[in-house]
């Protein structure tokens, strides 16, 4: 039987690198995420010292991966978990692009765990987009820690109400 490699050893151990470096404090021990979270199906991650190098690094497989959705909600949790609006907001709205029409029960269930940490406005907004989906190119308020969406911020109340004021002052049926 042979012994395995260092690099083996340290990727499965690296959990307990991380572990050991709380319980020693001034030794720091860093691990990239990309070590510890690729390998973990769970959708609660457990990130306590490096929460915001484990945000980055989901943030970044949303980017390249987009419907790994596994990703999404662990993306969405780790925000939540450490009451980041707009980290949370960004991915929650990522997932609403990534899953489009689709996965409606997904969405309903996120947005009901996400409500305490969201925004009221932006809150609402989602909550508008349920039943039609939301694509990367639909305007919503500004999500600067979303990695999917256009950039397209604003909504369509303006117009429409430009548009029923004129109907009215033209007597329109």
């Amino acid at each position: 039987m042979s012994r395995p490699l260092p690099a083996e050893l340290f990727l499965r151990n690296a959990e307990k690198l991380v572990e050991l470096a709380r319980v020693i404090g001034d030794v720091e021990v860093v691990v990239e995420p990309a070590f510890i979270i690729s390998g973990h199906k769970a959708l609660y991650l457990n990130v306590a010292n490096w929460s915001d190098k484990a945000r980055d690094y989901l943030a970044h497989h949303v980017a390249r991966v987009p419907n790994d959705l596994r990703v999404h909600v662990q993306r969405i949790n780790v925000n939540r978990v450490y009451d980041d609006i707009d980290g949370t907001y960004g991915a929650v709205l990522d997932l609403f692009i990534a899953l489009g029409k689709e996965g409606l029960t997904l969405r309903k269930r996120v947005l009901r765990q996400c409500a305490a940490v969201l925004r009221p406005e932006t809150l609402q907004v989602l909550e508008q987009h349920l039943i039609g989906g939301i694509t990367a190119m639909t305007p919503m308020p500004a999500a600067p820690r979303s990695v999917l969406t256009k950039g397209l911020v604003g909504n369509s109340g303006l117009v429409e109400n430009v548009l029923i004021r004129k109907m009215r002052q033209q007597d329109w049926p």
